[in-house]
């Protein structure tokens, strides 16, 4: 399975597989201050695009999980155009720095089924 994924911009290096090998590190490519309660959308420089039949899950990495801040979604808009943005949110009761080159969030591909969905009318004997 491949995951492509190429740069937007010069910066150095903001993307490493994780020493588990399971993901790939994101890190911020600016300085970001979130205030408590805030949400913000940050941007990766970096585009993705995902096998077919697969999704990508995205955390907070360690450091920003230990200060109460959580990733809320993980946005890949369908073209390969496009810069991979993750949206944090702060639920700390004090501001939180993210430095450039900080890690920022663990990214991991997951296969995704692909179902094919029935109709009932009713909900009755659908065990049989």
């Amino acid at each position: 399975m491949s995951f492509i994924y190429c740069k937007c911009s010069s910066t150095p290096s903001i993307i490493a597989q994780a020493k588990d090998k399971l993901g790939y590190i994101i890190y911020s490519t600016a300085d970001v201050k979130l205030s408590p309660n805030q949400s913000a959308i940050i941007k990766t420089g970096i585009r993705l695009k995902p096998p077919q039949s697969t999704f990508v899950q995205c955390s907070a990495s360690p450091n920003l999980l230990n200060r109460s801040v959580f990733v809320i979604a993980p946005v890949i808009k369908n073209t390969f155009d496009d810069e991979f943005i993750i949206i944090l949110h702060n639920f700390n009761n004090s501001v939180v720095a993210i430095n450039a080159y900080d890690e920022l969030a663990l990214i991991t591909l997951c296969r995704a089924e692909v179902s094919t969905w029935t109709h009932l009318p009713i909900l009755e004997n659908f065990a049989d």
